[in-house]
């Protein structure tokens, strides 16, 4: 029987969810190009499932790389969820130093306040990597 279905973001998103817990980018890279020939836009959430991928796998040189690109990018908001998905990514790699500097200019940068996963995530890194002035820093 033929279906008339076509699919929409929120497809693609929940498939790409799927992938990223997973931590297969790859995955996540071929549904970006599936989404380009359907003429569906990534939005900002899609963006946060194709950091959460690379992070997942332990790839936060190009989890980062595609953040520093999407701050460049008029067309997406950066939201909290790519904030924190960034800052849970170094914090699992043991980056103390761009985590704290995205918690300390998020709110002046993206007009968002780092929520308490953020927080965490920064203070057990910092933890982890011996970095007690900065812990003392961030409770400040």
């Amino acid at each position: 029987e033929d279906m008339d279905y076509k699919p929409n973001i929120q497809t693609f998103n929940n498939i790409l969810n799927a992938s990223a817990k997973l931590g297969s980018y790859k995955t996540c890279l071929e549904i970006f190009q599936i989404m380009e020939s359907y003429n569906i836009k990534p939005d900002s959430i899609s963006y946060q499932l194709l950091i959460q991928g690379y992070s997942n796998a332990g790839q936060m040189a190009e989890a980062k790389k595609i953040f520093e690109e999407l701050k460049l990018d008029p067309k997406i908001r950066i939201s909290i969820r790519i904030c924190a998905e960034i800052i849970f990514g170094c914090a699992k790699v043991g980056d103390w130093e761009y985590s704290l500097n995205l918690i300390k200019t998020m709110e002046k940068e993206f007009g968002i306040k780092p929520n308490i996963y953020c927080y965490n995530s920064t203070l057990h890194v910092c933890l982890m990597e011996e970095q007690y002035d900065q812990i003392e820093s961030i409770l400040n």
